[in-house]
């Protein structure tokens, strides 16, 4: 519902609803990294960040995830910019805007990256036996909870981090959302119908096909698609 309300107007739009949905998880990832430092143990946290954790090797999959998560965050073989950038006027140049993008992009991921591994020390510093759970959605489901749950005033931070995946996920998702109802509009025999409903149906969709996530062995499916579909698909898309 909150996809269809912000793509169905269109792109004009949407672009609205990003000042709402972008600034404030940037602003809660500040106050979140800025508490974050002050925790026990997170020190180091931040070392094994920046210096990767003693004895250990970095395995090739770790450069495969990195690498499929920067073309999934940057909307890269998605069609997500070529669709935004088909609203841009002919002449328009944009390899400044490409600039911006991918240097912001970067930039606010290695950032949170702080945030995120000062939490990953506190549970280590906690002996918690959440500290293992850092990996793919393990992190955002199981380690930040729990790591939120042990600090004072839990029901702020934990209400700070629902909030701030809640706004990025949103961002993601319509933007999807965008790119297939800009396709979709653009052939001829569906010139004619009007883009919310066009929208509706992409967002009925996404319901229908995000229905077997919600079972009991949805997290399962969902940890076997984000690999295989955010990373490898990615690649194989981009050669193409």
């Amino acid at each position: 519902m909150c996809c269809f309300l912000a793509v169905a107007k269109g792109v004009h739009g949407s672009s609205f609803i990003v000042w709402i949905t972008v600034p404030i998880p940037l602003l809660f990832i500040v106050i979140m990294l800025c508490h974050n430092l002050t925790l026990e143990g997170a020190s180091q946290g931040i070392h094994e960040y920046l210096n990767g954790t003693p004895g250990m090797e970095i395995e090739p999959t770790v450069w495969a995830d990195a690498v499929g998560q920067i073309f999934f965050s940057i909307g890269v073989c998605m069609g997500i910019m070529t669709s935004y950038g088909s609203y841009n006027p002919v002449k328009k140049p944009i390899i400044l805007d490409n600039m911006i993008i991918c240097i912001t992009n970067s930039s606010v991921s290695f950032i949170s990256g702080f945030a995120v591994w000062a939490i990953i020390g506190y549970l280590e510093a906690k002996d918690s036996l959440a500290k293992d759970e850092t990996s793919s959605q393990g992190l955002a489901f199981i380690a930040f909870p729990t790591a939120t749950d042990l600090m004072p005033w839990s029901n702020l931070w934990t209400f700070m981090f629902s909030a701030t995946l809640f706004f990025l996920g949103i961002d993601s998702a319509f933007g999807y959302v965008e790119a297939t109802s800009t396709v979709v509009t653009d052939l001829k025999f569906m010139r004619n119908v009007p883009r919310a409903f066009t929208s509706f149906l992409i967002c009925l969709f996404g319901l229908i096909c995000s229905i077997p996530f919600c079972t009991n062995w949805g997290f399962i499916l969902f940890d076997v698609v984000d690999h295989y579909l955010c990373v490898y698909l990615l690649f194989i898309c981009g050669i193409v």
